[in-house]
């Protein structure tokens, strides 16, 4: 597995890309982390036609989320962070083959 850092700051209401790549077979795992009190939500999408989709996404009420998906295709996807409350600044981790 590869790990690749990323940082940055989410905003309330306002969806943010975090990083976009193109898929290859295997597992794909994006962790996000965030200041102490703080809800942030996690979604990753797939490239589909002329829009995006939404094909998993972590909801919890708090700053720390992830999700993890076996893909198997080459699309394009993204993960993107949604900040429910407020603006704080995000650490990122995506771990994929």
């Amino acid at each position: 597995m590869v790990d690749e850092f990323y940082t940055g700051t989410a905003r309330e209401g306002r969806l943010r890309r975090i990083v976009v790549f193109r898929a290859t077979a295997g597992l794909h795992r994006g962790v996000l982390t965030g200041p102490e009190g703080m809800d942030f939500d996690l979604f990753l999408e797939r490239r589909a036609r002329r829009s995006w989709e939404v094909v998993a996404s972590s909801l919890g009420p708090d700053s720390s989320e992830s999700i993890e998906l076996e893909i198997t295709d080459r699309s394009r996807y993204r993960f993107r962070v949604l900040s429910n409350d407020g603006r704080g600044t995000y650490e990122f981790i995506f771990s994929h083959p």
